[in-house]
């Protein structure tokens, strides 16, 4: 179910809805590994209760 996006306070003018999408480059794919690796590794290290 979609809804409006609402309008500007200033204005009144309808809001539109926007995305970017992007390609990572090799660097922020190994710094994502590494991220997702250290946090697996600390839920092991200090589970929770």
């Amino acid at each position: 179910m979609a809804s409006e996006p609402g309008s500007c306070p200033r204005c009144e003018l309808p809001l539109m809805l926007t995305c970017e999408l992007r390609t990572l480059s090799q660097a922020d794919l190994d710094a994502e590994v590494e991220r997702q690796r250290r946090l697996e590794q600390q839920r092991r290290e200090l589970p929770l209760v």
